[in-house]
């Protein structure tokens, strides 16, 4: 799991506790996490209420990187204009 920052910064973790990933080829998927609020309902931040991630990059993703031992700094461009839009 990854978390990224409103300036694009991000870092990725392999348990809640354990910064970084396996050396290796992974799988990549991109999705906007939910907050769960104070009654316990997931609901997405209202700063992301309108980024829509395309299927390409989520669900249905093929997209992989191999990470090398140490650091390592793989930065993803996500096409949006593909993405699906909800109407209002």
């Amino acid at each position: 799991m990854g978390i990224t920052d409103a300036k694009g910064q991000y870092e990725l973790f392999f348990t809640a506790a354990c910064k970084g990933v396996m050396p290796g080829e992974s799988l990549v998927r991109i999705t906007v996490m939910h907050e769960i609020s104070a009654e316990g309902i997931p609901k997405v931040p209202e700063a992301l209420k309108d980024v829509r991630i395309p299927d390409s990059y989520g669900r249905q993703s093929n997209l992989t990187r191999t990470v090398k031992p140490g650091f390592n700094q793989i930065d993803i461009a996500i096409d949006t204009t593909s993405a699906v839009t909800k109407s209002r």
